[in-house]
């Protein structure tokens, strides 16, 4: 059998076991040392830290400075990095992001790589001033991006001074098909610049109308630099052309007037095309007007182009345009990602005009597509967006060479002919001097920089190089001393300082503080240098970015802590040594004759009282603190045998006898202890003695107490056989003249119960509260008839009826207040009706039939506040009726009644987090569903029972603060109707004002909402639903800037 292996000593104790052999006396600098841990020895291949050894200096993170770097790598490295700032042969600028002007750097990068469109903004003359410089207008800031964009070294430029130019908003997106439109139209107020941009972007239509009386035809031209195609009911491009230029009727109420005909006549209008320019831009119109929330939507429809455009079918038999060159090919596709149309990202996919490979134009991020000169549209670009993203709507079929996107907003084609006559133009492109000349300042100005920012790296990583191999050399050195040596020259540091210096050693750390390992002294606590680590001086000041600092040696080991730790481990081995001479000797006595009374709590914790106060002693003497003893050192050994008048406590439960042997060892721990021996009499304490006999009385008195009414009023302490409802409606007992029922508040009937259930533990009930069923009014502020019918049996009743026997009972054994009554009464009556005497006055009377056998019902609807109770129905046998009359004493307050009706239901209508029940209609049973619930208004009553989700419903957690707007967005995500389409209807109610909380359209917890969706159409299933908050700044678009003039 394998010999079972010892359990390895804590080193915190390891280094204290030469005290039982050593008195404080006899110390010497060798127990020092095992006392500061200094004897365990240095770890040569320890890969965890040892966190108990100072002088275990491994797994801090010096592994990496043992092994021989390569510095120069690191320098290459960090001018690598800054050489990322630098453009590279054959790669395209970006453009920085200045917040939110993503849709402006589309656009600009867009109309760079269109050579006809440079070559336009080159030809702009800028007319300087003395003392002016360039640029100066928005022309101007776009000849200096274009100059930048064409031969700056940099990787990216910053395009603030154009956005400036043109006062633009960096924080707040715009339309960017009205940007596009704005700038355009900018530009082509200079002469020079116009004239190239007409050329490029203008095409001619016109709308041709016919009258179908006199066939004549109106025609009125007009000109475009883009075509706006409507998406919505088409899957791709050609049929948004198509539906551009089809011809439309118009009549009846939008018939045409003839000018011929001198009349109003049925025609046909549609949109000729007589010119289409060499660049094509076709604005698809992604972004629509909402009517019902007067803010514009973005429709995420999927639109697919092709990367030919063949508009010879489309153009070649109207106007004067020509069908020999009329293949246009995509060159540029727009993106806008996000689901909003005042939100999300713009980013542009260019085809280079002379590799024919297309990037990606992602502000700062210029990127080749992998696929070359094939375009591919990726679905998801890894942003934030496509969280917010909802699926697509349906995806046509793909054909060969399309594409399709659900967030493309504009589609560049160029024509054929056009692209080749590029191939010369690229060469006769000439940047204006004002813009080389500044392009190569700012080339210069950007070279210096780098050489610079190359310089301060160079410099900075060779002082870091030196500090870095400096650090190696010491920390070797460090790592082959002994211990001995180390002590001579050493420097204490916490553990977490050294190993933040070794990870962070190109960072200045902070400075070394030991004040919380010190003693009283001033020198290190032999108890507190576990978390201290003992490194060599040269390290400690290498580390501390060479920082001047004294060496310390064995001086800073403290004598007398050690000393003093040696006398309290002493003594707590002999109260460890007398602690097991006490249990085996009381073990052993068994039942003991003559001994001592020993409180039972202080012999089970008599070791660790005398090893708190050998504790809090010590603390005192290291700290100097001599004031008031905390409460473990107030606790007095056998102090638990008094009672609370300084005398011997009889009561066996709090003492017991030990053998003399034993006592003698406790009283060597507590001397000033009080001795009880058991062969001499202790006088008992005579105020006890009275105080049990008293408590003895009590119980007595108590028990009999609760038998006799227990068994007066037990159906009251079981809570059965109450008084019921109908009990009150119908002649079931004799009245001769008295009270028939009485009433008390049912705080004291639950006081009352706790009682009976445990008289040791609670006082005699003797007095009946009942004032605080009284208003101010001195009448009563509630209508306990009514609740016991009331439709919600979780509510908290107020009162409790009582039957007149145990009222009988009560009026006799207890101190009533107030006395509350309700009394019933007979008269004879012809007819069967139920009166209510001064609404809710003193009483109520319900006609009912004289005879015994007749059949009574209530209604399903309780007394609400003693107004409008329903009536009662009976099967009559008899043709004499009687009248059941209630009288209250005192009366029922009606207004009071009704000020805690209405503050109840107002509160109820705060909530947070409940359930409420959504119940959807389909639109084949609209109208009869409004026809049987429309005009039926809910009974208002706010004390539901809680219920489980009935079939064809769905639950929704909500809060009272919820707008409507928010419920119907929740609707939306149950059961996919956009809130526009929905109905919604509670209490028979239509719900209308999207504004409007939960609490103000009295929507509680467990009630229902139905929804009706009326018939969506295609529109309105593409429009997105996310859509951002109503903005006075939205709705300003570009008002105030140079695009239109402030």
């Amino acid at each position: 059998m394998p010999k079972k292996q010892s359990k390895k000593v804590p080193v915190a104790k390891q280094v204290w076991e030469w005290t039982e052999e050593v008195s404080p006396e006899d110390i010497n600098e060798e127990n020092i040392l095992t006392a500061y841990r200094l004897r365990i020895g240095k770890c040569k291949s320890c890969r965890k830290n040892c966190p108990g050894n100072p002088v275990c200096l491994r797994g801090l993170g010096e592994t990496s400075w043992l092994n021989e770097h390569n510095y120069e790598k690191y320098l290459a490295d960090e001018i690598e990095e800054l050489n990322q700032n630098v453009r590279k042969d054959g790669e395209f600028v970006g453009l920085k992001n200045l917040g939110a002007t993503c849709y402006v750097n589309t656009f600009l990068q867009l109309w760079f790589h269109n050579l006809n469109f440079r070559k336009a903004v080159y030809s702009f003359n800028e007319r300087l001033t003395d003392g002016e410089t360039f640029p100066k207008s928005a022309c101007g800031h776009l000849q200096m991006i274009f100059g930048l964009l064409q031969n700056s070294n940099r990787k990216n430029i910053d395009p603030a001074p154009f956005v400036t130019c043109l006062g633009l908003d960096t924080d707040l997106q715009q339309d960017a098909q009205e940007f596009s439109k704005l700038l355009l139209n900018l530009l082509n107020q200079n002469s020079e610049v116009g004239k190239v941009l007409c050329q490029e972007f203008r095409g001619q239509y016109e709308y041709r109308t016919k009258c179908k009386s006199c066939g004549t035809i109106s025609r009125r031209p007009s000109e475009f630099y883009e075509l706006d195609l409507s998406i919505q009911g088409n899957n791709d491009v050609e049929g948004c052309l198509k539906e551009f230029l089809q011809e439309e009727l118009l009549d009846k109420d939008n018939q045409y007037l003839c000018q011929t005909c001198n009349s109003r006549c049925d025609a046909t209008r549609q949109i000729v095309i007589n010119s289409l320019p060499r660049t094509l831009n076709l604005q698809l119109l992604r972004f629509v007007f909402d009517k019902t929330t007067y803010t514009k939507r973005k429709s995420s429809r999927v639109i697919s182009f092709p990367d030919t455009l063949d508009l010879t079918s489309s153009v070649s038999s109207v106007g004067n345009a020509s069908s020999n060159n009329l293949q246009y090919d995509l060159t540029a596709v727009l993106i806008h990602r996000g689901p909003s149309a005042f939100s999300g990202h713009y980013i542009a996919h260019i085809k280079d005009s002379s590799t024919g490979l297309w990037r990606k134009f992602n502000d700062e991020n210029v990127d080749r597509l992998k696929s070359g000169k094939k375009l591919n549209l990726e679905t998801s670009t890894g942003d934030d967006f496509d969280i917010d993203m909802p699926k697509p709507s349906k995806v046509p079929k793909m054909k060969k060479n399309c594409h399709s996107s659900k967030d493309a907003y504009m589609l560049v084609y160029t024509r054929r002919d056009s692209q080749q006559q590029e191939v010369g133009l690229r060469e006769s492109v000439a940047m204006p001097d004002l813009v080389r000349q500044s392009v190569e300042k700012d080339n210069t100005d950007f070279g210096i920089t780098m050489e610079s920012m190359i310089s301060d790296v160079r410099s900075e990583m060779e002082r870091k190089t030196e500090r870095r191999r400096s650090i190696r050399r010491n920390l070797k050195s460090m790592y082959e001393m002994e211990t001995s040596d180390l002590l001579a020259s050493c420097q204490w540091v916490p553990t977490s300082w050294f190993k933040h210096a070794l990870s962070n050693v190109d960072v200045k750390v902070n400075e070394i503080l030991l004040e919380k390992f010190m003693c009283r002294h001033k020198k290190l606590d032999p108890l507190n240098v576990a978390g201290l680590k003992c490194i060599s001086h040269e390290v400690a000041c290498a580390l501390s970015y060479g920082k001047t600092m004294d060496p310390q040696n064995e001086s800073m080991l403290c004598r007398d802590c050690v000393n003093h730790q040696c006398g309290v481990l002493r003594r707590k081995s002999s109260i460890a040594r007398d602690s097991e001479a006490v249990a085996k000797i009381v073990k052993e006595a068994g039942d003991v004759g003559a001994g001592f009374y020993v409180g039972r709590y202080s012999l089970r914790q008599w070791k660790s009282i005398v090893t708190k106060k050998l504790d809090s002693n010590a603390l005192k003497k290291d700290t100097g603190d001599s004031g008031k003893e905390s409460d473990d050192e107030a606790l007095e050994f056998n102090k638990d045998l008094l009672c609370s008048h300084g005398n011997f406590n009889r009561n066996p439960k709090h003492h017991c006898v030990i053998p003399p042997q034993a006592w003698h060892i406790l009283r060597k721990h507590f001397p000033d202890a009080v001795e009880y021996p058991t062969d001499q009499e202790i006088s008992p304490c005579l105020i006890c003695e009275s105080n049990l006999q008293d408590a003895e009385v009590e119980a007595e008195l108590k028990k009999s107490v609760v038998a006799d009414q227990k068994s007066n009023l037990n159906d009251l302490f079981l809570d059965r056989n109450r008084p019921l409802y109908r009990d009150f409606i119908q002649p079931s007992i004799k009245y001769d003249g008295s009270p028939a029922f009485y009433v008390v508040t049912a705080s004291f009937v639950q006081q009352w119960r706790s009682f009976v259930r445990n008289p040791s533990k609670n006082d005699v009930i003797s007095t009946i509260n009942n004032a605080g069923l009284i208003c101010p009014h001195g009448k009563l502020m509630c209508d306990p008839v009514s609740s016991l019918n009331d439709v919600d049996d979780t509510t908290e009743k107020d009162t409790v009826i009582l039957w007149p026997s145990e009222w009988y009972y009560i009026s006799k054994n207890f101190f009533v207040d107030v006395a509350v009554s309700i009394s019933k009464s007979l008269s004879q009556k012809d007819d069967l009706r139920v009166n209510l005497k001064n609404g809710v006055n003193a009483s109520m009377q319900t006609a009912v039939p004289s005879v015994p056998d007749c059949d009574i019902s209530c209604a399903d609807s309780a007394l609400t506040n003693g107004v409008n109770h329903d009536s009662v129905t009976a099967n009559i046998t008899s043709d004499t009726q009687c009248m059941v009359d209630l009288e209250y004493k005192p009366d029922i307050c009606k207004e009071c009644m009704a000020g805690r009706e209405l503050e109840r239901d107002l509160s109820a209508r705060v909530f947070t987090d409940k359930t409420i029940y959504i119940k959807r209609v389909l639109p084949d049973d609209k109208s009869q569903w409004i026809q049987q619930n429309c005009f039926s208004k809910d009974d208002g009553n706010l004390r539901k029972r809680k219920r489980a989700v009935a079939r064809g419903e769905k639950s929704v957690i909500a809060s009272s603060s919820w707008t409507l707007k928010q419920l119907k967005i929740k609707i939306m995500q149950l059961y996919s109707i956009p809130p526009f389409d929905q109905n919604l209807w509670s209490h028979g109610n239509k719900l209308v004002d999207d504004q409007s909380t939960l609490q103000e359209l009295a929507i509680m917890p467990e009630s229902t909402v139905v929804v009706i969706a009326d018939e969506p159409d295609e529109k309105s299933l593409e429009l997105l639903p996310v859509v951002a908050e109503k903005s006075e700044v939205m709705e300003e678009g570009f008002k105030g800037t140079s695009l239109i003039g402030k």
